[in-house]
């Protein structure tokens, strides 16, 4: 029980974190007037306005802080350094794409697809992943058990796989963006509908991985 508070706690407090940063990035930019490079569509809400873009070095400044901060929020709530650091880059890289996405859904009022089609393109997301990441493959505690890590690991990549698969399917139009940059272009139409199962399959699968099921991993090999 303590764990899965302090869990919830933690991600609580992530969660601030992350939208701190966004709001001090939005309360600084129209009194920053830095020279130098610029990081586009940092603040796709004031796109009408000119203001989208955000100079390079306020940016950093701004992010590099909220990632210690992440860091020591997976810190106090025990996390391993690689658990802190695949959350920590997963979790602010999703918000970063949902949140940048919808916002330019509602800027620039075009098609759902297009816009996440366009936020997937921005390195607004990946740089504060990346950062997050860092900072919680720092922060995080070291590891005490002598279990090798590759199941959890696996488990992990075949969970995000398969909840790619569901939402691809669940979203809105005909393909998500995010999916259509990774897939072929043309697939079948018997796949195309087999796509929300199957990921759901990976879904349930990735924690037998975790366990080390034999039976998880024929699933997951069967399925890929």
């Amino acid at each position: 029980m303590a764990r899965v508070v302090r869990a919830a706690v933690a991600s609580v407090a992530a969660f601030a974190v992350v939208l701190a940063a966004s709001g001090w990035l939005y309360l600084i930019q129209p009194h920053s007037a830095l020279p130098g490079p610029a990081v586009p569509d940092a603040l796709p809400l004031d796109e009408l306005s000119r203001r989208s873009a955000v100079p390079l070095l306020v940016f950093v400044c701004v992010w590099v802080p909220a990632a210690l901060l992440l860091g020591l929020v997976a810190r106090a709530a025990r996390a391993e350094r690689l658990t802190a650091g695949l959350m920590l880059a997963l979790g602010v890289g999703a918000w970063s794409y949902l949140a940048t996405g919808g916002s330019i859904l509602i800027v620039r009022q075009i098609p759902a697809e297009q816009a996440f089609h366009a936020a997937a393109g921005t390195r607004v997301i990946y740089v504060p992943a990346a950062l997050a990441g860092l900072a919680g493959a720092l922060a995080g505690r070291a590891r005490r058990s002598v279990r090798p890590r590759s199941p959890l690991v696996l488990a992990c990549f075949v969970a995000a796989a398969g909840a790619l698969g569901v939402l691809d399917a669940i979203l809105p139009d005909q393909r998500s963006a995010l999916i259509g940059a990774l897939a072929p272009e043309h697939v079948h139409g018997v796949s195309t509908a087999l796509v929300a199962p199957l990921g759901l399959a990976l879904v349930v699968a990735a924690r037998g991985l975790a366990r080390r099921k034999h039976r998880a991993w024929q699933v997951a090999v069967i399925v890929l």
